[in-house]
């Protein structure tokens, strides 16, 4: 039996950054037109493992900038800025939430690595939200065992998600939210 959402009572709201906030990928713009920061994205992000390694901070953009053909760290750092505009949350989103959860905590739950900590400077994130559990900080992924998830259960001193939702565009997540009595809604 379902049980009937009583807004009131969400102690915690948990969005996700890419595909809910944000729906750009990283260097949309500057990897087109740079032949050697196209190869370094294809290197990093069509390289699962990898990637993961390096959302969880176990590799530096600057360790990552000497596999495969060398690239100045400078450099990559340079051209994600110049993205940062196509990077812009989606604010209306947020104020929505607020008003649909005004007695629930908003925190942001980000598989992401180092140069997100631009995106939060520009944008002011942490003004937004009540915390932020970014991957790379925590060196877990939201669906690893001991996840980001388990983290923000200690800082809430909650035993599970029952009373909270999840906004996220990864079925694999909802589904690991969900098993801890949490409510997900799937954005697509």
């Amino acid at each position: 039996m379902s049980k009937f959402l009583k807004r009131n009572q969400i102690e915690l709201v948990v969005i996700d950054w890419f595909g809910v906030l944000s729906p750009n990928f990283y260097w949309c713009r500057q990897s087109k037109e740079s032949k050697a920061l196209k190869i370094w994205c294809d290197m990093v992000f069509d390289n699962p493992e990898l990637l993961n390694d390096l959302m969880r901070g176990r590799y530096s953009i600057s360790e990552l900038s000497q596999r495969g053909e060398p690239i100045e760290e400078s450099f990559i750092v340079e051209m994600f800025m110049k993205d940062m505009d196509c990077y812009r949350p989606d604010f209306e989103l947020l104020a929505s939430i607020q008003a649909i959860f005004p007695n629930a905590k908003k925190v942001l739950a980000s598989d992401n690595f180092s140069l997100f900590d631009h995106i939060v400077t520009e944008y002011q994130l942490e003004s937004h939200f009540d915390r932020l559990f970014l991957s790379h900080k925590l060196g877990a992924l939201k669906n690893d065992t001991e996840s980001l998830f388990e983290n923000i259960l200690r800082e809430y001193s909650l035993d599970n998600f029952e009373n909270c939702i999840l906004i996220d565009d990864s079925e694999a997540n909802c589904v690991k939210f969900r098993s801890k009595l949490g409510r997900a809604i799937l954005v697509s």
